[in-house]
């Protein structure tokens, strides 16, 4: 059964801002000082999230890969 499209109340994207900064803040901890970059992407980058919708973080780095214990750790945090 699909669940009925609602439109989000003003609480509602009071909420999502908050998930978003909190995200922020908690990517930014977890990257430290390493040169990588954090993306934001998916339905919440453009506005089109829903309800449940998740966050999604793509990650870069200057040069070469992301170090994967940033990955991990960004992972745990954010789950």
């Amino acid at each position: 059964m699909v669940a009925a499209h609602r439109e989000r109340t003003a609480a509602d994207i009071a909420t999502e801002r908050r998930s978003l900064e909190e995200a922020r803040r908690l990517t930014l901890s977890v990257i430290g000082s390493a040169p990588v970059r954090a993306y934001l992407f998916g339905s919440r980058a453009v506005g089109a999230e829903q309800r449940y919708s998740d966050i999604d973080v793509a990650l870069e780095a200057a040069e070469g890969s992301v170090d994967p214990l940033i990955i991990s750790t960004l992972r745990e945090t954010l789950e």
